[in-house]
């Protein structure tokens, strides 16, 4: 995963991520998800945490 979409021009909007594993079944997979609002990647990142019980 990459903060930047586009590393020259700086672009972090609509940003593709692949999220793989289950965290011992604690994430839902096989569906595509796609965020009308922006949201920060950062709740991504705390999302995972959650699911693997650092948070």
């Amino acid at each position: 995963m990459s903060e930047l979409l586009d590393g020259n021009r700086h672009i972090s909007e609509d940003l593709p991520v692949l999220v793989a594993g289950r965290a011992g079944g604690r994430v839902h997979t096989g569906f595509h998800k796609r965020y009308e609002r922006r949201e920060p990647i950062a709740n991504l990142s705390i999302s995972m945490l959650r699911a693997a019980g650092w948070w």
